[in-house]
C-alpha cells in the first residue's frame, strides 16, 4: 500500500503556548483553593489535575521548526476489519 503525501495543517503556536501556560497556572490556583475547603477538596484536586494534563498536552504539541528545516507527521494506516477465511481454523 502506497502512502499518500499531503500538506499538514499548521498555525502559529503563540496561542497554544499562552493557553498551555495559563492552564498550568490555573491548575496551581485551583489546587491551592483546596486548602480553603477542607471538607471536600476532591473537586479542586481533580479539576487541577485535568487542567494540568490539558496544559501539558497543549505545550507538548508546540514544535519549533527553524528555517530550512522540515518535520514529517505520520499517522498509522487505517486497517480493515479482519475477515475469517474458510481455511482458518477459527472459522470451523
Amino acid at each position: 500500500m502506497a502512502m499518500k503525501e499531503r500538506d499538514a495543517i499548521s498555525s502559529s503556536g503563540w496561542l497554544a503556548i499562552l493557553l498551555g501556560l495559563a492552564a498550568l497556572g490555573g491548575a496551581v490556583a485551583v489546587v491551592a483553593q483546596a486548602r480553603f475547603h477542607p471538607l471536600d477538596p476532591a473537586p479542586y484536586v481533580i479539576g487541577g489535575a485535568v487542567l494540568f494534563i490539558a496544559g501539558i498536552l497543549l505545550l507538548r504539541g508546540c514544535l519549533v521548526i527553524g528555517p530550512n528545516e522540515a518535520r514529517v507527521l505520520t499517522t498509522p494506516p487505517a486497517t480493515a476489519p479482519a475477515r475469517l477465511d474458510s481455511r482458518c481454523s477459527a472459522a470451523r
